[in-house]
């Protein structure tokens, strides 16, 4: 299990993360602000929760008025109201239609540093789901540990 902190410190490698947001934050997202390509990580319990929630992605693309919302859980998992009301204000939303983690699995923010690092190769959403499992989702957990710690390790993070 990963904290905000952890993804926040891991993710600002990426020119186009602008943050971790609890479920009460993210009034405060403005991609209109940006002028390129932005992703955010949000947790869909609100801030005062200290521990729990689960963690996911949204990506948006100016050039295309698209916001992708990936969550690993996939439509196991609905996503709450009050984030695709606020997010679905910037475009058309385009929502994970695939679980690729087990719901006993703590390991959301795995996937979620999976996906921003996919985008960080101009990976579509389909050919990163298609790396794991659709059967055997516990698997997945393996898949995704090893590919976002062998990614930090390349890049000079021995910490990871």
């Amino acid at each position: 299990m990963v904290s905000n902190i952890l993804l926040t410190e891991a993710l600002e490698v990426f020119d186009n993360f602008r943050g971790c947001y609890s479920l009460d934050e993210i009034e405060e997202i403005n991609p209109w602000e940006f002028h390129n390509d932005s992703s955010f990580v949000i947790n869909t319990f609100e801030k005062k929760i200290k521990h729990g929630g689960h963690w996911i992605l949204a990506s948006y693309w100016p050039d295309n008025g698209c916001l992708e919302i990936f969550d690993s859980l996939g439509p196991m998992n609905p996503l709450p109201r009050q984030i695709f009301n606020i997010l679905s204000r910037y475009g058309r939303v385009i929502l994970t239609n695939q679980p690729i983690q087990h719901l006993l699995s703590d390991f959301c923010g795995f996937f979620v540093m999976g996906r921003l690092i996919s985008i960080h190769y101009n990976q579509k959403l389909e050919t990163f789901l298609s790396r794991f499992s659709e059967l055997n989702l516990e698997e997945n957990d393996l898949i995704i540990e090893k590919n976002v710690v062998s990614f930090f390790r390349n890049i000079g993070g021995d910490q990871y």
